[in-house]
């Protein structure tokens, strides 16, 4: 089973080579293909002008070779198809293949000119592309180890999906942000008595994600031939936006524009006191202080002779500013009150 990377995470990084460029046939998709600073392919989609998947790795891991860096373009053709065939079964009479196409020819020069295809075909309804290994010296047999594809969206879209399993796709459906699908399906699976078996926090495809301005997008594969299934690993923790550049006659580069987390990071105000009658003899002034304060902060109370901790109710909630904390200083000791933001978990790249 491959893990392809279904993510909002992008690190932008220069570029060192010219944009290629494809249009769908009505002109409405683009394409952008590029090589990143350490020869890496990248793809990005956009439709009516607005950034569809944002720049995004490709490659594919090997035992015997590494297929994701160190590349330069080699050649890069641009060609079309336009076919109408007659379906034996189906809802329609007729069906139109028509499609622009991008074939793009990655070497690695100092991997003895390992040479990696990749096809993108260009729809006016969508985009395709595959991956070709011609037969070369260097390469006569292949091991996938893993697929290093990403599917870096815009913003926190809602999916529609199941969890990744080996060998079963019998699961409740799950709607959710992808901020808060993780939590979402594991209510669903506790519920059902499910038990997923993938190691770690993947769906199945098809996956189907509508996007704030609702467009809906479909991510899944077709025409798998000696080639194991996908499964979408899913960073729900940050958004980070970036947009390629990309001038005539001029290198292009992706630029970084924002980093923020799907939702701000909690955080907790923690108050000291010596000993338990201190905190019970000055409980009242701690709450007058805090009483006009609203927020989603929570406060906890630690006493160090007795070594006890107290959450104060949720009700008591507040929120964390520079000005509370001056008051809090002023009364009770810099020493004794501490804001601590409880940072979000790793947010590295999933494969």
């Amino acid at each position: 089973m491959k893990h392809v990377l279904l993510t909002v995470v992008f690190l932008g990084i220069a570029c060192v080579a010219m944009a290629h460029e494809l249009l769908s046939p009505n002109g409405n998709l683009k394409l952008n293909v590029v090589l990143d600073s350490e020869g890496g392919p990248v793809y990005s989609l956009y439709y009516k002008g607005e950034p569809v998947v944002e720049p995004s790795a490709l490659g594919i891991l090997m035992e015997e070779a590494d297929l994701s860096n160190g590349f330069r373009i080699l050649d890069a053709t641009n060609s079309t198809f336009d076919e109408t065939w007659m379906p034996v079964w189906g809802e329609y009479e007729k069906v139109r293949n028509h499609y622009n196409e991008l074939t793009v020819t990655f070497s690695q020069p100092a991997k003895h000119d390992r040479t990696m295809i990749v096809r993108f075909r260009l729809f006016d309804d969508g985009l395709g592309f595959r991956y070709e290994l011609p037969e070369q010296k260097t390469m006569n047999y292949l091991t996938v180890k893993d697929e290093l594809t990403e599917f870096n969206l815009t913003g926190n879209h809602t999916l529609y999906c199941i969890p990744g399993d080996y060998d079963t796709n019998e699961f409740a459906y799950t709607t959710a942000a992808i901020s808060e699908v993780r939590e979402a399906m594991e209510r669903n699976l506790r519920k059902k008595g499910y038990e997923a078996k993938a190691t770690s926090f993947t769906v199945q495809t098809p996956l189907m994600i509508k996007t704030t301005e609702g467009l809906y997008i479909n991510i899944h594969e077709a025409a798998l031939v000696d080639y194991s299934a996908m499964l979408l690993n899913v960073d729900d923790k940050v958004f980070v936006s970036g947009r390629i550049s990309a001038e005539e006659d001029r290198a292009s580069k992706m630029i970084l524009e924002s980093i923020r987390p799907f939702s701000e990071p909690k955080k907790e105000l923690w108050i000291q006191f010596t000993d338990v009658e201190e905190f019970k003899r000055r409980e009242p002034e701690l709450l007058s202080t805090i009483m006009d304060s609203e927020g989603s902060d929570s406060v906890i109370i630690y006493v160090k002779k007795e070594k006890m901790k107290k959450v104060l109710p949720a009700s008591r909630n507040i929120k964390i500013t520079d000005e509370l904390l001056g008051r809090l200083y002023q009364i009770f000791g810099e020493k004794n009150v501490k804001a601590v933001e409880k940072y979000i978990e790793n947010t590295g790249k999933m494969h």
